[in-house]
């Protein structure tokens, strides 16, 4: 449809240059006036000559000469088509002033003995073939810009695309390899609790294989999988850790991207947790009608203090998720605050 478009446009524009000679023919002015055969074949030499060169100059001279950079061959070829391009005038002259009333023969006559131009109705032939390399120059020049341009998006959200794509393979080892060490812990003591987190481990699972092969996915399932990844962390807790996961909001009919908040919530459960002293997790996600919030705060055990400030793969890995997926659509806040580490995160889309 685009190209029968395209054909459809150069078609008008051509009719419309064609058609200016006898627009602006002394027809309209005296009903009685006809252009002479000879004069009409001249017109029709010229058009041809000026279609044959547009399409020379778009298809040939500029990508072949003018892109390369090839600077004098381009403008000698451009002047010798000029140069024959005035020259069918002249070939059509002796016939066309032949049928001329002998009035206007007289005129013609008078202006060459005084140094004029005996044949200034041609004069203007220059300047059409200035027109017509302007306009095929300035369109096939900004037809190969927009051309490079669109190749350069290409290419820049194919490298989004597969940046994304070795960012989410990241996340998911890291996340399966310390659920992993959980699972490991629970089998070194023998406690009943390990099948069932098994089975959590494989629901977990089939939500990371399956559904995260798409870039977006409902907001509700990432919900679900937070909640099952916080009740297969409950299992090797004690009663000392307090954990509450609050959701807000209509949940349903939003989207986001897959495994975008679980490396908050590992981190949390990295820094936050103690088997011997009181610790706390407060999850809280809150779906408004234009954005989403998602607030963590969770205590810092005494002894990984020092290394708050390495937050590990994971959380490197969504600050560039984010940076990729919601530009200028998020703010993330992310500091620590007495024995306290506090993330937000506001995504509007």
């Amino acid at each position: 449809m685009k190209r029968y478009l395209i054909i459809i446009v150069h078609i008008a524009a051509w009719a419309c240059l064609f058609l200016l000679p006898f627009a602006f023919s002394p027809r309209f002015r005296d009903p009685s006036f006809q252009f002479s055969t000879p004069f009409i074949w001249m017109l029709t030499t010229m058009d041809i000559f000026l279609v044959f060169f547009f399409y020379l100059n778009t298809e040939i001279f500029i990508p072949r000469l003018l892109a390369r950079r090839h600077w004098i061959w381009y403008f000698l070829l451009i002047i010798i088509c000029l140069i024959l391009f005035i020259q069918i005038p002249r070939l059509f002259e002796q016939a066309i002033r032949a049928e001329l009333p002998a009035e206007i023969k007289e005129r013609l006559g008078r202006r060459r003995r005084q140094g004029g131009s005996s044949f200034s109705i041609f004069n203007g032939a220059s300047a059409v073939f200035f027109l017509v390399f302007t306009v095929s120059t300035c369109m096939k020049v900004m037809q190969q810009w927009l051309g490079a341009e669109k190749k350069r998006k290409e290419i820049e959200n194919d490298k989004i695309v597969s940046e994304l794509s070795f960012l989410k393979m990241q996340i998911n080892p890291h996340f399966l390899f310390n659920t992993l060490n959980n699972i490991y812990s629970l089998a070194v003591v023998k406690s009943d609790a390990t099948a069932g987190a098994v089975l959590k481990l494989s629901s977990i699972m089939r939500y990371v294989l399956t559904d995260t092969k798409t870039d977006w996915v409902p907001l509700e399932n990432e919900i679900k999988f937070i909640h099952d990844f916080i009740e297969l962390q409950k299992v090797r807790l004690t009663e000392k850790v307090k954990i509450v996961f609050e959701v807000n909001g209509v949940v349903e009919q939003k989207q986001i991207a897959p495994l975008l908040l679980i490396p908050f919530v590992e981190n949390a459960f990295k820094y936050g947790i103690s088997a011997k002293e009181s610790s706390s997790i407060v999850i809280a996600l809150t779906a408004k009608n234009d954005s989403i919030d998602f607030v963590i705060d969770n205590s810092i055990v005494a002894l990984e203090t020092d290394k708050i400030e390495n937050t590990g793969i994971g959380l490197k890995n969504t600050q560039r998720r984010l940076e990729l997926l919601y530009p200028d659509q998020h703010t993330l806040e992310m500091k620590q605050e007495g024995n306290h580490f506090h993330v937000h995160l506001t995504l509007n889309r």
